[in-house]
């Protein structure tokens, strides 16, 4: 019985380390940057069971340049959390921009990349009477409905946030929004198709109104949709099954027939007539 036992915590130990994953999430923060308070700190958290290696961390935003292009770290363990610190200056014009960090991580011998979304005030926070009120994917093709709550007609742009291994067509789309009214704008997406992979990505809205700055986002997950391994992939397992399953036969066999034996060697004997 102790060998049945063995082979059964043995597939499910494989069973556990073929379902290692890294679970980045991330939080932006910074007060209102000026010439005197720059900074702008990214925390990232792994949920996942197994460690992130190798990070590179780069700012991406538009109308600004940051004093230190990128930041590093060997590795984030499973239930760890690093802060990254950035300098941004040289922001166009006063107001709200949304940009991105780009996370390039390593998984076992594999490079992945993560985005994480994050608004930056310049000077002035200003808040966007533009937004963006629904994001839906059909196959590779994103729709964007933005509606203008506000009393004057706005032109603006909406962008795709997109990891480096993403493309969109277009980049931008430009809408005009009289007051109360929606518009929709619509991006053909390219990306790898890793099974069971899920990405972050963001949609940008972005306008200039009486000389400041507006921006909003809204973030979403592009799941690939998980793909039938071939059955080769799993024939290690079937084996072990299939293995487990005789031994557990035939020990239940050897068993009935023990218990066949002593049930005739206990029967009581004839008696013989006098």
């Amino acid at each position: 019985m102790k060998a049945v036992f063995a082979m059964l915590a043995f597939v499910l130990v494989l069973g556990a380390a073929t379902a290692g994953t890294v679970t980045l999430s991330g939080t932006c923060s910074s007060s209102l940057v000026n010439s005197t308070s720059n900074s702008v700190y990214l925390r990232l958290s792994n949920s996942g069971n197994e460690s992130a290696t190798n990070l590179l961390v780069i700012p991406k935003f538009g109308g600004a340049s940051t004093y230190n292009a990128t930041g590093s770290a060997p590795y984030i363990s499973p239930g760890q959390n690093e802060t990254f610190i950035f300098h941004f200056h040289n922001f166009t014009t006063p107001g709200s921009y949304i940009g991105a960090f780009t996370v390039q991580y390593s998984q076992d011998q594999s490079t992945f990349f993560a985005i994480f979304p994050c608004e930056v005030n310049f000077v002035n926070a200003t808040h966007s009477l533009a937004s963006i009120v629904n994001v839906s994917q059909v196959g590779n093709v994103l729709h964007v409905w933005v509606i203008n709550i506000g009393t004057e007609q706005i032109t603006a742009n909406v962008s795709m946030l997109l990891p480096p291994q993403f493309q969109s067509s277009p980049q931008q789309v430009s809408v005009i929004m009289p007051p109360d009214s929606t518009a929709a704008a619509n991006f053909t997406l390219s990306y790898p198709k890793m099974p069971g992979a899920a990405y972050t990505s963001a949609v940008a809205l972005s306008y200039l109104q009486d000389g400041l700055h507006y921006s909003t986002a809204d973030t979403y997950v592009i799941s690939t949709s998980p793909s039938h391994a071939p059955l080769s992939q799993y024939s290690i397992y079937l084996i072990m099954v299939a293995v487990l399953m005789v031994i557990v036969a035939l020990i239940a066999v050897s068993i009935a027939k023990n218990r066949q034996r002593k049930g005739k060697s206990e029967a009581p004997s004839g008696l013989s007539g006098a």
